[in-house]
């Protein structure tokens, strides 16, 4: 619920965003039944400067920034959101966690080119009436390899996750589009 109403925010204030991993991707390979548990909500802002306002948007519907307020200046504070990969969030109320991803790359410096585009061309994901932004097929199994990678595929369920996506989609994945996007991040 709360993931649909974070995306319904950001909708109504024109915030250009992807949803990746967490709840929406669980009930995509799993089912309404879904018992995977997600420890937060991972949501891509597509347009990087949107930052300020993601935060300001976060922090109307009742989110936190962690460590934010060790920056007393308001530079200082858009300073750290443009300069960090992901921010984290938390709702003190109810213990919800986002991540707001801001670059989809480790280093935004040696990595902006390999995702220059990457997040266009995004297609809707029904979740209960709410249509969530994705990447498409071969772009979300690619983004899921890339992403795990980051990680050093730290958690199980993310392999188990990649797993069930290539079943799932095994059919209908395009080879070639996956080579052709994996290629210039060197995942190939």
């Amino acid at each position: 619920q709360e993931l649909k109403r974070i995306a319904a925010a950001f909708q109504e204030n024109s915030l250009d965003f992807a949803v990746i991993k967490g709840p929406q991707l669980s009930r995509m390979l799993y089912g309404r039944e879904a018992l995977k548990e997600s420890v937060d909500l991972d949501i891509m802002l597509v347009s990087p400067p949107d930052a300020v306002r993601a935060h300001a948007l976060l922090t109307g519907l009742g989110y936190t920034r962690c460590t934010l307020d060790d920056y007393r200046s308001a530079f200082a504070k858009r300073f750290y959101i443009h300069a960090k990969r992901e921010v984290q969030y938390i709702a003190p109320d109810t213990r919800n966690v986002i991540d707001l991803h801001i670059k989809p790359g480790a280093n935004a410096y040696l990595t902006a080119r390999l995702f220059r585009g990457f997040f266009a061309g995004l297609v809707t994901f029904d979740l209960e009436g709410v249509g969530l932004p994705v990447l498409p097929p071969e772009k979300y199994l690619v983004y899921l390899c890339y992403h795990g990678s980051l990680h050093q595929f730290s958690r199980l369920a993310w392999l188990l996750d990649i797993r069930a996506f290539v079943r799932q989609l095994k059919r209908t994945l395009d080879p070639q589009k996956l080579l052709d996007l994996a290629r210039p991040m060197h995942m190939d």
